[in-house]
């Protein structure tokens, strides 16, 4: 029963750090420019999540090679139909050696990771593997991976979060991001956060000067913009 609740805390525990994409990695900067930040509702874009066992026939027809080859069912798999992706995975998969259900992967030289930054990288290079053998069904370009992951380790590697931003030609796509969960080893959850297609007609400069936004911010946005570069960012 103590296991039982243990993998449901740790479960739901996992699901609202997807929905925001990091939890614990990272805390937010405080200061004056972030009490400023200003989102316009109108470029926010919502994710279409359906439940495999919701998705039309004609759909699910088309992805069938996909859910075959993910080893999916109801249950286990969410499909954003706005982006023409999964976007969230329930799973069950080795990817580094653990007590994780299933489990039988050894360390090549017999030797569990020393530290966390060597669990960094063990549980990254896994995942890498794990998005390169299956990047076509996932409908992802693994040179799109941001070079700098974020990842924490908890409980001498028992859980893993990792959180991949989406970088496309240089230019960071906002709440674009790939999010996982290794548990004792195995890959239990995978998200792709609004990962929708970006055609070579999206443009890859802007369209203005960033003095010229400047110039038309307030005073106080100025001063502080004046502090920092400007870099420009991508709308999924």
């Amino acid at each position: 029963m103590k296991s039982n609740f243990r993998i449901l805390r740790v479960t739901l525990f996992v699901f609202g750090w997807l929905a925001v994409s990091i939890v614990g990695a990272v805390q937010p900067r405080k200061g004056a420019a972030s009490e400023k930040f200003f989102y316009d509702p109108s470029l926010f874009v919502p994710e279409q999540t359906v439940p495999l066992a919701e998705i039309d026939g004609t759909t699910l027809a088309a992805l069938d090679g996909q859910v075959r080859a993910l080893g999916l069912a109801p249950g286990t798999a969410f499909y954003d139909a706005r982006a023409g992706r999964w976007s969230s995975l329930i799973l069950s998969r080795p990817l580094i050696p653990g007590s994780g259900a299933g489990n039988a992967l050894t360390w090549s030289d017999g030797l569990a990771p020393r530290g966390v930054e060597d669990w960094k990288n063990a549980a990254w290079n896994a995942l890498l593997d794990y998005l390169r053998a299956n990047a076509r069904d996932l409908k992802i370009d693994l040179a799109q991976l941001s070079p700098t992951p974020r990842l924490s380790v908890h409980g001498d590697g028992d859980l893993i979060f990792i959180h991949v931003p989406r970088v496309v030609d240089g230019i960071p796509v906002r709440d674009n991001s790939i999010g996982a969960a290794i548990n004792h080893g195995n890959l239990i959850l995978l998200g792709l956060q609004r990962w929708g297609d970006v055609g070579a007609n999206v443009p890859r400069s802007p369209s203005v000067s960033a003095s010229y936004s400047c110039s038309r911010e307030k005073p106080s946005v100025r001063s502080l913009a004046s502090r920092a570069p400007l870099s420009a960012i991508a709308l999924p």
